[in-house]
């Protein structure tokens, strides 16, 4: 009894291990490629091959294609380049941490090694993609957007009559405008914690730094806040007086003037006898813009 039972519990583990393997070889055969196909076939029927596959979006499949390019001796230097790039856009389009990370990796092997390539212009601008689509949100470190931004201002640099040139640009724009959001987030932050100083300084580099973020007008109203706090009510006017001058429909305006309202009291009206009416005759305390206390001269 005994042996039969350690007969059928045998045979069901070998079953189950079966199945576990036919199950396991399904799964991989489903993306891999049975080279053997491919031996007989020419440097350029595999290079047709890779590319026709990338465009089907079959990228791993592509990339095993492309990769045994690599392997032949016989593969020029001009091929090579071009199975380098096409490699690095599978990884690229494939998409995921992973795939962007071995994307950012491939297009830079490539313009170190060919520098004067006809491509290279598409391999910088496709660096920076690489770059943007890893960079965090706003209030995250903003390392990988500053390397993102670096990288399309060198397709210009390096290629100005790149076609690339348009597209690279309008990436920039999209690089400024999270660091500029960014830097208005730890504006607000240090607001909250009454570190006036370092909130005026995040709020003015914006100002400075990227004049065409889609919210300059909170950039301004935030820095005229801020200098207020700070006690430099001088400065705080000029910076909601541009606010209004700037982004007169802005949604910071009715508060920019009500704000420059309570700066700036109108005079007071003399009666029939030609003296001030209330308390600011001649010899009483008046006070001074900065808040303190002093007489009438």
């Amino acid at each position: 009894m005994k042996s039969v039972r350690a007969a059928g519990a045998a045979l069901a583990i070998a079953l189950t291990a079966l199945a576990l393997s036919g199950c396991a070889g399904r799964a991989s055969g489903a993306g891999s490629i049975p080279r053997g196909k491919d031996r007989n076939l020419t440097i350029d029927q595999l290079l047709q091959k890779g590319k026709a596959l990338l465009e089907r979006r079959k990228y791993f499949r592509a990339r095993a294609t492309l990769e045994q390019i690599q392997s032949r001796p016989d593969a020029s230097r001009d091929t090579l380049a071009d199975v380098n790039l096409l490699i690095a856009d599978a990884y690229f389009h494939d998409g995921g941490v992973i795939n962007l990370a071995e994307s950012l990796s491939r297009y830079t092997s490539f313009l170190t090694f060919y520098p004067t390539h006809p491509r290279a212009d598409y391999a910088q601008y496709h660096l920076g993609l690489s770059y943007l689509k890893q960079a965090l949100a706003p209030d995250k470190d903003q390392a990988t957007t500053r390397k993102a931004l670096e990288a399309f201002r060198l397709v210009e640099a390096e290629h100005p009559a790149s076609e690339w040139v348009g597209p690279a640009r309008e990436q920039m724009l999209k690089c400024k405008e999270r660091l500029a959001e960014a830097e208005v987030r730890v504006g607000l932050f240090y607001m909250k914690r009454k570190a006036w100083k370092g909130a005026v300084e995040r709020f003015r580099s914006v100002l400075d730094g990227y004049p065409q973020y889609s919210r300059l007008d909170r950039a301004y109203f935030e820095l005229a806040r801020s200098l207020r706090k700070a006690r430099r009510p001088d400065e705080a006017l000029i910076y909601y007086r541009q606010l209004l001058e700037r982004f007169p429909g802005s949604h910071y305006a009715s508060d920019a003037r009500d704000a420059l309202g309570a700066e700036v009291k109108p005079p007071e009206k003399a009666d029939a006898g030609g003296e001030p009416q209330g308390d600011a005759k001649d010899g009483a305390e008046t006070p001074r813009p900065d808040g303190s206390g002093g007489r009438n001269p």
